[in-house]
């Protein structure tokens, strides 16, 4: 496990076929850096003990996602990811967290760097 200089911790691991980056919380604004060194056909994202995620960036080689959740005047929050500008599909609520499964063509190959933003809520 890496800590993040807040607290949370990230922990990198292969579970069947995919990478997974499992982000524990602790305090809630944190980044990492990374050198995937698996060969994965996917690439997920855990985040366990965040009541909310409001913003997530993941940049690699190939492009930058943006996770985020928009806030309209008189509506329903809106949680929306966008790839290099384009809708994709996002995060979605699970057991103690949150999880997304990265857009293939965001999945580094064995070596390549990625960096992972994160934002429980904004202060």
């Amino acid at each position: 496990m890496h800590p993040d200089a807040r607290g949370d911790t990230v922990q990198v691991f292969r579970e069947g076929g995919a990478c997974v980056i499992q982000v524990r919380h602790r305090r809630g604004i944190g980044a990492a850096r990374l050198a995937v060194t698996l060969p994965a056909d996917a690439l997920l994202l855990r985040f366990s003990g965040f009541a909310e995620l409001e913003g997530l960036t993941l940049t690699s080689p190939a492009g930058t996602l943006l996770c985020e959740i928009q806030r309209p005047e008189a509506a329903a929050p809106l949680r929306q990811c966008r790839l290099d500008g384009a809708a994709v599909p996002g995060l979605r609520p699970s057991g103690e967290g949150f999880e997304l499964a990265v857009p293939p063509v965001l999945v580094p190959a064995a070596g390549e760097r990625i960096e992972v933003r994160w934002t429980d809520f904004w202060r």
